[in-house]
């Protein structure tokens, strides 16, 4: 079954705000008969469209080339048959004319009879095809010392939706952890929706379709496990501090008028959305903060291509960046 056409909205709405200019900040309000489902469509829209735009502007290639550049142990993590272990960088090798990308997990190295690829399991000799298993590791604590012998840690079957988002063999850049969506929200009442089966999905880089749950396709810091790779994460108004934001990280979704209401003021990403609820409480307040916003505006900012359902109220505006 596709994607109806009121949660497309939402999707475009959230694709549509990836193209904020550096330097802006933008802030879009709708406000819905219900919230239901408002903020995940507009999260999914937002981080399938960042996805494409870093496939397009990342390749193999040039992941495996800056692997190569940098300096003699370099804490990263390598993917071998199943299983994530931690290593450093040892530089590069030439093998029957191909530069292979060394990288050790067990100390007392000794590569003079490991066959190509392999170290015996104490390093690996990776060609550009392989580039795709290492990552920079970016455990709070990196190893650096490395231990006689390493049993590794179980990687979980990837979803086959996130075959399709990512590819099989990603690059690094797109698969690897990076804030780029902070949804706040009821933690409970959020999680009911994520965890909820979706058929259909599509993007510009999702052409076949797949049973997918939301919780997957957003990778939710808070829910992928330890071992697992987010791009957003989950934040309760509720709770008696906000989380810190990278600038980097540019977009922030609140999931209701009372979020909105208690936060605002303090945690902004470079695109704000807020999904009012007509029926809800705090509805004046949230409405009157976006007025006194737009009548103050740095300019106006329009969403592309994006049909309004009916029932629906927009605004989108441009805000002076600080």
């Amino acid at each position: 079954m596709p994607v109806p056409a009121w949660a497309r909205f939402f999707m475009d709405v959230g694709a549509s705000a990836t193209r904020v200019g550096a330097g802006s900040r933008a802030v879009t309000a709708c406000v819905v008969p219900t919230r239901g489902f408002a903020a995940s469509f507009a999260a999914l829209g937002y981080l399938l469209e960042r996805n494409a735009e870093m496939e397009a502007a990342s390749s193999r290639a040039e992941h495996y080339r800056h692997l190569c550049e940098l300096a003699p142990g370099t804490p990263v993590t390598v993917e071998r048959d199943g299983r994530t272990y931690h290593g450093v960088l040892r530089g590069t090798v030439q093998v029957d004319g191909v530069r292979r990308l060394k990288v050790q997990t067990t100390k007392n190295l000794d590569t003079r009879s490991a066959p190509v690829g392999s170290g015996g399991g104490l390093t690996y000799l990776l060609d550009e095809e392989q580039g795709h298993s290492v990552a920079l590791d970016h455990s709070p604590v990196p190893v650096v010392r490395l231990p006689a012998h390493q049993a590794g840690h179980h990687v979980e079957a990837t979803p086959e939706c996130l075959n399709l988002l990512y590819g099989k063999a990603p690059t690094a850049e797109v698969a690897q952890d990076r804030l780029d969506c902070l949804i706040v929200g009821s933690v409970s009442t959020l999680w009911s929706e994520w965890s909820a089966q979706l058929v259909g999905v599509e993007s510009s880089t999702l052409r076949a379709v797949a049973a997918c749950r939301l919780v997957d396709l957003l990778r939710v810091r808070r829910f992928v496990g330890s071992h697992g790779t987010y791009r957003s994460e989950i934040a309760s108004s509720a709770e008696d501090a906000y989380p810190a934001t990278d600038e980097k990280s540019p977009a922030v979704i609140y999931d209701g008028s009372a979020h909105f209401v208690r936060w605002y003021h303090a945690l902004r990403g470079r695109w704000t959305c807020v999904i009012i609820d007509a029926r809800r409480a705090r509805l004046e307040e949230a409405v009157g903060i976006v007025n006194q916003e737009f009548q103050q505006r740095a300019g106006d900012w329009t969403l592309s291509n994006v049909g309004i359902p009916l029932g629906v109220e927009v605004m989108s505006y441009l805000v002076p960046d600080r």
